[in-house]
C-alpha cells in the first residue's frame, strides 16, 4: 500500500530554476524569480516505479559524482557511447557503485564482438545501438538487434526515432515509418524524441506537431503491444535556427505530463548535462521535483492502458480529437482558451480521467461535474477529501489532476 497523505495541500507551486549554459542567459539566484521549489513531502511508492533516464553529459573522470547526483534526483538509467571498451567497463563499475544502470555502446560496429564481455556487469541495462537511425539503415538494425539479442535476451536494445517534423520522415507518412520500423526491427519499446517548446525573439511557443507526434506514436506503439518512451528536454541549445530555451518548471511538466497521459511508460532527459555540470545547476532540483511527481502518480498510470485521449479549448492541435462526448463518470468539463488534454486510463478494474493544463506558462480555471462518486488526486498523489459532485480547480501551467472514477 503506498503512502498518500490526506492533508489538503495547494495545487498552486510556483517554481523556476534556470541551467547555466554558455549559449543562455540566465537568471543565477532563483531568489530572484521568485520560483524556488518548495520542501515537498516525500511520497513513498513500494512497487511501482518508472524507468527513468538521462542521456549524456557526464565526464567519465567525474563519473562516481555525477552518477552519485543522477540518482538523488530520481535518474536511475543513464546513457552514452564511449571510446573503448575498456572506458565502458570501467564506467560500468562506478555505476554499480552508486546504484545507476547503463545503456552503454563503444561502435556499433563493434557491438556484437563486445555483447558477451559486458552482458553480465550488474550494472548493465541495455545497449544503445542508434540514435535517430535514417530510414535506409532500418535493415541493418534488425541485423544488429537480432545479433546482440541472440546472445543476450536479458538486457534491451535502444534504438531512438526521428520527430514527426523531421524531413523524409514527415514527407513520407511518419504514421508509416513507425510501422515500417516496429514490423522490421524487435525493440521492446518505442522510443522517440520531441522538444515541444521553443523560444524566438523572447517569446516561447509550442511547437504544432507535437500532441500529433504523441497520437502516431501511441497508436503505433500500442498496435505492436509494446510501451513508448519519451522525452523532456533540460539543456538550451540552438539546432539550425531553432532556439530551445532552459526549462521552466511548468514546461518540463508539460511535456512529462502530456507523456504521461498519453501512455509513456518510462520518461527520459536530453541531457544530463544541462541538470548537473560539475555541480547541480539550478534545473537539477526542478528536475528531482518532477521524478517526484511522476513516480507518485505511478501507481495509477504505471501498466496502465490509456483507452482514449481528447483535448478541448479554442483550438484543437492537429491530428488530435477534440472532446465532445463526456469520458465515463464525466457529466461537464469547462477550461479556458489554453484547453486541457484529457485522458481515459483503466488500471486492475479501477477508471481514471486525467486532465494537463496544456498552458505551460499560466495557471488554467477547470470546472467539472460528475455523473456519481469520484477520488481526486494530486500530482504528488495525494488523495483529496470531496463530497461534492462538482469540482473547481485551478492548475498551475503544465499540471495535472487525477479523478478515479467510482
Amino acid at each position: 500500500m503506498k503512502k498518500r497523505s490526506s492533508l489538503l495541500l495547494p495545487l498552486t507551486i510556483l517554481l523556476v530554476v534556470m541551467n547555466s549554459c554558455a549559449s543562455c542567459k540566465v537568471a543565477v539566484n532563483p531568489q530572484d524569480t521568485g520560483d524556488s521549489p518548495e520542501e515537498e513531502e516525500t511520497i513513498e511508492v513500494e512497487d511501482e516505479r518508472f524507468p527513468i533516464l538521462a542521456w549524456r553529459g557526464v565526464r567519465t573522470a567525474q563519473a562516481k559524482e555525477s552518477f552519485e547526483a543522477m540518482k538523488a534526483c530520481g535518474i536511475e538509467i543513464y546513457l552514452e557511447s564511449y571510446g573503448t571498451l575498456e572506458e565502458v567497463q570501467a564506467v560500468l563499475d562506478i555505476a554499480q557503485e552508486a546504484g545507476i544502470k547503463l545503456f552503454v555502446r563503444h561502435t556499433i560496429e563493434d557491438m556484437v564482438a563486445e555483447v558477451p564481455k559486458i552482458k553480465d556487469h550488474p550494472a548493465l541495462y541495455g545497449y544503445y545501438v542508434q540514435d535517430e537511425p535514417e530510414i535506409s539503415q532500418f535493415a541493418m538494425l534488425k541485423d544488429v538487434v537480432k545479433q546482440v539479442q541472440g546472445i543476450d535476451r536479458d538486457h534491451p536494445c535502444y534504438i531512438n526515432l526521428y520527430p514527426n517534423y523531421y524531413g523524409a520522415w514527415r514527407e513520407q507518412g511518419y504514421a508509416g515509418i513507425l510501422k515500417q520500423f516496429l514490423d522490421l526491427v524487435s525493440v521492446p519499446f518505442l522510443s522517440f524524441d520531441f522538444y515541444p517548446i521553443v523560444e524566438e525573439n523572447g517569446v516561447r511557443s509550442l511547437r504544432p506537431l507535437w500532441y500529433s507526434n504523441l497520437e502516431d506514436v501511441r497508436a503505433a506503439a500500442k498496435e505492436a503491444g509494446i510501451p513508448f518512451w519519451a522525452f523532456a528536454l533540460t539543456t538550451c541549445h540552438t539546432n539550425y535556427t531553432t532556439f530551445y530555451p532552459v526549462p521552466k518548471v511548468g514546461e518540463l511538466r508539460l511535456q512529462h505530463f502530456s507523456n504521461l497521459v498519453y501512455g509513456a511508460q518510462a520518461f527520459q532527459y536530453f541531457n544530463f548535462l544541462g541538470i548537473f555540470n560539475y555541480s547541480p545547476t539550478e534545473v537539477y532540483a526542478r528536475v528531482k521535483m518532477v521524478n517526484e511527481e511522476l513516480q507518485s502518480l505511478a501507481f495509477i498510470f504505471k501498466d496502465a492502458d490509456v483507452k482514449d485521449v481528447w483535448h478541448t479549448g479554442a483550438t484543437i492541435p492537429d491530428g488530435t480529437r477534440k472532446l465532445d462526448v463526456m469520458p465515463k463518470g464525466i457529466a461537464s468539463l469547462q477550461s479556458g482558451d489554453a484547453g486541457l488534454i484529457v485522458s481515459l486510463v483503466e488500471k486492475k478494474g479501477k477508471t481514471y480521467v486525467a486532465i494537463v493544463n496544456k498552458d505551460f506558462q499560466n495557471p488554467q480555471g477547470v470546472e467539472m461535474s460528475f455523473t456519481g462518486a469520484y477520488k481526486y488526486f494530486t500530482r504528488k498523489g495525494e488523495e483529496m477529501p470531496n463530497t461534492d459532485p462538482t469540482a473547481k480547480l485551478t492548475l498551475d501551467p503544465g499540471d495535472i489532476a487525477v479523478f478515479e472514477i467510482l
